[in-house]
């Protein structure tokens, strides 16, 4: 058993792409000529974009059955391992070209990683105190002027070049009120994440805009924070009526 595929069922998907044997075992040559493939369980662990590219790319596509080890355990009076296994059917793309493979290989990679966080974003979400409308995100949108909360710079709805972000993340504590919610791009979204601060954000903005630059960004926010906080008590208030 390939055991790069023991934890395909946390990433989704496994390869002999990246630095794998040609052949089966001990340098014997294969009858048939050397293939690359990549293994994904199901395609919703990838994006849509990702897994058409995948489909259109490959040249085979089909239905397989693998095994993955789900759990092992170990016997303290004999000191054997036993490795749990389970027969999981998977989708396997083909591919002739190990370049072409191993840049397939990296887009499914970055995709399945997005996929897992945003469901545990998702999870996260729900678990969390409060919650908001898409009125709310079009309120805020209005408060901010149309404008990225941390850099200033124009949000653009089609094609869409924001995110909301939790300004206090929710793994810390933070709310999902909309007194916690900002818009912001995509791009410094993505930077901050789950563990850095505005605070921090603004500072790492600042090294290429300058001082000055910092000064009137925190004017703009702490206007934003101060509109954002009525309208938080005002959504909250119409909630109670």
């Amino acid at each position: 058993m390939d055991k790069r595929l023991h934890k395909i069922d946390y990433t989704g998907w496994g390869s002999n792409i990246f630095g794998a044997s040609s052949y089966p075992k001990f340098g014997v040559r294969p009858s048939e000529p050397a293939s690359f493939w990549i293994h994904i369980v199901d395609r919703s662990f990838v994006s849509k974009p990702c897994w058409e590219a995948l489909v259109e790319s490959s040249t085979q596509h089909t239905l397989i059955e693998t095994i993955f080890c789900r759990d092992t355990h170990f016997d303290d009076e004999t000191c054997e391992v036993t490795e749990l296994l389970e027969h999981v059917e998977c989708h396997r793309f083909v591919f002739e070209d190990p370049q072409q493979a191993k840049k397939l290989a990296m887009r499914v990679m970055k995709s399945a990683k997005d996929k897992r966080r945003e469901k545990e974003r998702k999870a996260r979400e729900a678990q969390a105190e409060g919650f908001h409308t898409n009125a709310c995100i079009d309120r805020i949108f209005e408060i901010q002027q149309g404008r990225c909360y941390y850099s200033g710079e124009p949000l653009i709805r089609d094609p869409i070049n924001f995110s909301r972000d939790h300004i206090m993340p929710i793994r810390f504590g933070g709310t999902d009120w909309p007194g916690n919610i900002v818009l912001a791009l995509k791009g410094i979204n993505s930077w901050k994440g789950a563990t850095k601060t505005k605070e921090m954000t603004l500072n790492w903005l600042a090294g290429e805009r300058g001082t000055n630059w910092m000064f009137d960004q925190i004017d703009f926010c702490d206007e934003v924070d101060r509109l954002r906080a009525e309208y938080d008590q005002q959504f909250r208030r119409q909630l109670e009526e």
